[in-house]
């Protein structure tokens, strides 16, 4: 392979328009789309004392969310990191970072951000589609036999993972077929392919042997098209592939079986003593490297997608997983997953079956350094006007949100124990009349108030009676306040400003930003009456 430069890249794929992309964990990887998921995967930091940047990594947690919903129609932005990883947010929504939680607003390229770190949660219920039984009842109609599962297995995520890899689908002519491609090397692959097949048809279908040595299992049937497309495999041409929707629902065996097959069909490992060893996934589509690289880290596995920028269209030769030597011609740019460091060892227990065994025993030997589950903000873009949502998860306020963790909208995280007073100012009540009749923004009075409320929040932390010790400590250690404000549709209304307009925002903004800096120049000098 010719090659100047690889690179990771950024994502380009259109998601659907969200606030935040929950990851699997809370419905797939567009926005709360359901699927049979209803849980959610809970950020995986908490403040750590001994540690230098006050964050501990500790995995996921799995959680419900207690509530979802929408939040209009906002203008929204694409944040993208080194790794190829990304998502589009509302500039106010909060990132966790080494320095702690971040709105997308006051990150910048070189800023980093944490990334889900542990196995998040997959669906229990492993039932196929509801379309799968209306497919086998149109086959009955027609006196086909044919035996289509009615639940996910590790089987059927094999074959569908080959089918990606080393496979095609053809629809839409009286030529519709499935077929499935195999090296001489791979006859273990194409034995599992064949037996699970076989008990959909009822029969084992020969194999055929092309001159290249290769050979090809194919199945000429119109339902056996319409249920593989069922599952969400297409017509596709190589750079046009995707991993099938319904996997990105699937159990957990089922996403390791199409895991275990399309790294088998299209991987690649490599040891080098004293040097590098990795595993790699190499492909001309990008959604394909983005929803493998989803996939993986919703397993607990980091990996960073690469563009191999190729001087001229040329030939690719590499090694499959299971020693196969390979030749492969593209015109378009390739794009390779690439699973390093400590990560190793953890594909190794989910594919290593489908290593040839001398390659993965000296994986298995070599050392690797640790993952941080940190990733590098590279670019931040306007990505248009969309609709958003958002969800609550009461115990954390976090959850992962296309690999990142991501604060609940509008919460304030509090340490085990703390507690924290709230206060409003109602704005109605801070509005004077002019001498032309028009009514403005009482400003002093509502410094006064600020100032007042500040104080008496304060207070509060020392009269208030706590029910326990230790709720006691650490409130008056940490002596959290929170001051907002009611009123303001009705401020609004005094102004004779609409809500939804953009001077309406702006009165938004102005008046926070007020209440905000009096408060924090209260705060400070309570600080030097007080002690801190």
């Amino acid at each position: 392979m010719e090659e100047r430069r690889a690179r990771p890249v950024l994502h380009r794929r259109d998601e659907p328009p969200a606030e935040l992309q929950p990851h699997r964990g809370d419905g797939g990887d567009e926005p709360l789309r359901g699927g049979g998921h209803d849980g959610v995967d809970r950020g995986g930091a908490r403040p750590d004392p001994r540690g230098t940047n006050g964050l501990l990594q500790l995995g996921t947690l799995r959680a419900r969310a207690v509530r979802v919903w929408k939040t209009g129609v906002k203008p929204v932005w694409r944040l993208a990191t080194r790794s190829g990883f990304s998502i589009k947010a509302t500039e106010d929504h909060r990132f966790l970072t080494p320095d702690g939680w971040k709105p997308l607003g006051s990150l910048a390229p070189g800023d980093r951000v944490l990334l889900q770190s542990g196995e998040g949660l997959f669906p229990e219920d492993g039932r196929l589609p509801p379309v799968v039984e209306e497919i086998a009842a149109r086959a009955a109609n027609r006196g086909h036999r044919y035996r289509f599962p009615r639940t996910w297995s590790e089987d059927l995520g094999f074959a569908l993972g080959w089918l990606v890899g080393d496979g095609w689908l053809r629809s839409g002519d009286k030529d519709r077929r499935v077929g499935f491609t195999f090296a001489a090397a791979e006859r273990e692959a194409m034995e599992k392919v064949e037996q699970f097949m076989a008990t959909i048809v009822g029969r084992r279908l020969r194999r055929v042997l092309r001159p290249n040595g290769v050979y090809h299992l194919s199945f000429h049937a119109q339902h056996i098209v319409e249920f593989f497309q069922s599952l969400g495999v297409g017509a596709w041409q190589s750079h046009e592939k995707r991993v099938p929707a319904a996997i990105l629902r699937a159990p957990r065996e089922a996403a390791v079986g199409f895991l275990r097959a399309l790294f088998g069909a299209d991987g690649t490992a490599n040891f080098t003593p004293d040097s590098n060893a990795y595993v790699r996934l190499t492909s001309t589509s990008r959604d394909l490297a983005d929803d493998v690289q989803k996939l993986l880290i919703h397993l607990g596995i980091r990996s960073t997608v690469y563009l191999r920028t190729k001087s001229k269209p040329s030939v690719f030769h590499y090694t499959t997983v299971g020693g196969e030597e390979r030749t492969y011609r593209s015109q378009h740019e390739l794009f390779e997953v690439s699973v390093s460091r400590s990560n190793v060892p953890r594909i190794l227990a989910l594919i290593g079956d489908w290593l040839a065994p001398e390659k993965r025993d000296a994986l298995l030997r070599h050392g690797y350094y640790s993952e941080t589950f940190e990733d590098e903000v590279i670019a931040i873009e306007p990505a248009g006007v969309e609709e958003v949502f958002d969800l609550e998860e009461p115990t954390t306020h976090s959850f992962v949100g296309n690999c990142y963790i991501v604060h609940n909208c509008g919460e304030q995280p509090l340490l085990p124990y703390e507690s924290c007073n709230l206060g409003s100012v109602n704005l109605e009540k801070h509005m004077v009349r002019g001498k032309e009749g028009k009514w403005d923004v009482d400003w002093k009075k509502l410094e006064r108030t600020a100032r007042t409320a500040a104080r008496m929040l304060d207070n509060v932390v020392d009269m208030n009676n706590y029910p326990v010790k230790q709720i006691e400590e650490m409130t008056k250690a940490t002596r959290k306040i929170g001051l907002g404000v009611m009123g303001f549709a009705r401020m609004l209304f005094m102004l004779e400003v609409p809500y939804d307009s953009p001077e309406g925002v702006a009165w938004g903004k102005r008046v926070m930003k007020f209440v905000e800096e009096v408060g924090y120049d209260e705060s400070t000098k309570l600080a030097e009456e007080r002690g801190p």
